[in-house]
């Protein structure tokens, strides 16, 4: 059967899909009954539950954005590379690491920056509401565990602002998204190694070396317990492992790029997807319900690796006609992938705000949707006007390139530039 790679702007609808769903989980989490299940054996019944468990994981999205964060900032490094006729070891893709990093900052700090001010706005407006809440009294001990560990103050603004969430210093205030951003940041800061690997030694020699290093961080963090998933607290040194566990899943997203831009091959990629598939059902049916104990970093790679694989199926193998229903459905997403950064950066409060006001008249939290329809709703608008407001201009892809085929070009300039990073 013919094969057909998809186009580049899917990546943008992947990542809108990513935040969106990031957002239903989190009001889940604050806006339901937490122990919400429908009675009764009928078919709408069992469909509600099911939907239900599928909104109860928060990490896999944050593992897709890695890939998608590698692929969108090794591009057009790779395709310059498959331009080279003897690249392994020869010819050498150099970077700007000064306009490397200004690109990166001017692309993320302004919604950052906006979403940081949201974040203490609405938090000292909820504290007004309803102080109790606020201060980890509710009676639902999941939202009081990270309440109480909440800071705000000048020195955890600052540490955020150095994109350091979670990791030297505290989430500020309610936003706990900003702790895949941190991990980001060390992504991008070890990226002129990815591409000096990749150029010298070829990709999968790339792939290869951040695949041992993550297997030693993952060694690090299972041998002294001490990494908490990325939510509350920090973990004083324990992050470096934790974050070097990750690597391996965003350089497995530019080494997809590499094969997108047929630096390399990829063979039987339709097997490959199979397992794939299994090992994403195994490990979320796990989840649910645990049969094996695993640690949440373990879980997290497996998420990570068939993520991998799917993805490089879809973008290298992908069946004409399953391609063209995701191309017009990738057509149809377009405004939520614009705005999906700015989404995922500032929906965190506004649910904050409105589980405290909720809990401030009411016993408890509704058992229906009505409330978590609400706060995705706000979330939305809220994300929508901030990206025309604000990212929209720090996105500006260069002259000449056509953006329908090429909208995550660079490290520099595509449309589908890396967002948390997704939780």
């Amino acid at each position: 059967m013919r094969r057909v790679a998809l186009d580049l702007s899917v990546l943008d609808a992947l990542r809108g899909l990513a935040a969106l769903y990031v957002v239903i989980f989190h009001a889940r989490w604050l806006l339901m009954w937490p122990d919400l299940t429908v009675g009764g054996s009928g078919f709408g019944n069992r469909v509600i539950n099911l939907l239900w468990d599928a909104a109860r994981f928060g990490h896999p999205p944050v593992l897709l954005f890695f890939l998608i964060s590698g692929f969108c900032i090794h591009y057009r490094q790779a395709k310059l590379l498959a331009k080279q006729p003897r690249a392994h070891g020869s010819g050498m893709v150099t970077l700007n690491l000064r306009a490397f990093a200004w690109r990166r900052l001017r692309r993320l700090y302004p919604p950052l920056l906006v979403a940081l001010a949201i974040t203490a706005l609405l938090d000292q407006a909820g504290a007004r509401v309803n102080p109790a809440y606020y201060a980890g009294q509710s009676q639902y001990d999941g939202i009081n565990a990270f309440l109480i560990s909440t800071d705000s103050s000048l020195w955890t603004l600052l540490g955020n602002m150095a994109l350091q969430a979670n990791l030297a210093f505290p989430i500020f205030g309610t936003d706990i998204p900003l702790w895949t951003l941190s991990i980001e940041f060390w992504f991008y800061a070890l990226y002129p190694l990815v591409l000096v690997l990749s150029t010298r030694f070829g990709p999968r020699a790339m792939l290869a070396v951040t695949g041992v290093v993550s297997a030693v961080g993952l060694a690090a963090v299972l041998r002294d317990g001490t990494w908490n998933g990325g939510c509350v607290g920090v973990c004083t040194w324990a992050w470096i492992p934790a974050v070097l566990t990750y690597w391996a899943v965003w350089a497995g997203g530019a080494f997809i790029a590499e094969a997108y831009v047929g630096r390399i091959r990829l063979a039987r990629l339709s097997s490959l997807a199979a397992v794939a598939v299994v090992l994403v059902g195994l490990n979320s049916a796990n989840y649910l319900h645990p049969i094996i104990r695993v640690d949440e970093l373990v879980t997290d790679l497996a998420w990570g690796v068939g993520f991998a694989v799917l993805l490089a199926w879809a973008m290298l193998d992908c069946p004409p006609a399953l391609a063209r229903l995701i191309g017009q459905l990738a057509r149809w997403l377009t405004p939520l992938g614009n705005m999906s950064y700015s989404l995922y950066l500032v929906h965190m409060p506004v649910l904050f705000l409105l589980s405290a006001w909720w809990l401030s008249s009411h016993h408890a939290l509704p058992a229906g949707l009505e409330l978590a329809a609400v706060g995705v709703t706000v979330s939305l608008g809220l994300a929508g006007l901030c990206w025309y407001c604000v990212e929209r201009y720090f996105v500006s892809p260069r002259s000449g390139i056509p953006l329908a085929l090429h909208r995550p070009i660079d490290e520099n300039l595509g449309r589908v530039e890396v967002m948390t990073p997704v939780s």
